[in-house]
């Protein structure tokens, strides 16, 4: 919200052109994607999970005699003793079901920083691309232009992204909570996978953002230049 009466502003005080607000917009995409790489290697690492590997797939563990798949799943028992995986001075140590939390905090405060920022810088071109709409047809289209920059947003973005991220998450998940021979939710994550194949699909819109930036500056650029031949002003030279 912020980031948008700030565009705005920036565009009221300024009277940028549409070249102008077109360069606004490549710069606050770039920075957007900038501030986004370092999120793909800011994280925790996956904590291991005893019969669990890293693919997914269950490691049989023997506890008193008895075969267990995952400790996870057996949330009625209160502990676990003599576990063959785990080793204490030689000897059968013990579990109990349940997380064994992480302390890995120090990357919380940089990643929403950087987020924060990110969402920020981007939501400055927010202003600029609606002028440049509304500055790009002519008067009796403006309404028709507002009209289908409404609908593309929420048919090619709004309604496909919650599928497409979810499609993604699930990628992600090495543990399956499955109800009636169906699986249902999951119950454990990749986190790394999960930190950088969200993050790798948001630089994907951010930098596909970027690129149709530069190439409505191009082509505004190329439209001054035609007018500029035939000694007229062009509509990108005038201030919004």
């Amino acid at each position: 919200m912020l980031g948008i009466v700030l565009g705005g502003a920036v565009i009221k005080n300024c009277q940028l052109s549409l070249r102008q607000a077109a360069s606004m917009c490549i710069v606050c995409m770039g920075l957007c994607v900038l501030f986004d790489i370092p999120l793909l290697f800011m994280g925790c690492p996956t904590q291991r999970i005893a019969g669990l590997d890293a693919s997914g797939r269950y490691v049989q563990l023997y506890v008193d005699r008895v075969l267990l798949f995952l400790a996870l799943i057996v949330e009625e028992l209160v502990n676990f003793s003599r576990c063959n995986c785990i080793r204490v001075n030689e000897a059968l140590g013990y579990a109990k079901p349940g997380g064994c939390g992480s302390r890995c905090s120090e990357f919380l405060v940089p990643f929403v920083t950087l987020a924060c920022i990110s969402g920020f810088v981007a939501s400055i071109a927010h202003t600029p691309a609606f002028v440049m709409i509304l500055r790009s047809v002519k008067p009796e289209d403006k309404s028709f232009a507002i009209g289908l920059q409404f609908l593309m947003t929420r048919v090619a973005a709004w309604l496909p992204a919650p599928v497409l991220y979810g499609s993604i998450i699930d990628t992600t998940c090495l543990l399956w909570l499955r109800r009636c021979d169906t699986r249902a939710s999951c119950r454990y994550y990749n986190h790394t996978q999960f930190r950088q194949r969200f993050m790798a699909l948001q630089l994907m819109f951010e930098i596909s953002g970027f690129l149709c930036f530069c190439i409505v500056y191009l082509l505004f650029w190329r439209k001054e230049k035609q007018a500029l031949e035939l000694g007229i002003i062009p509509e990108s030279q005038s201030p919004a």
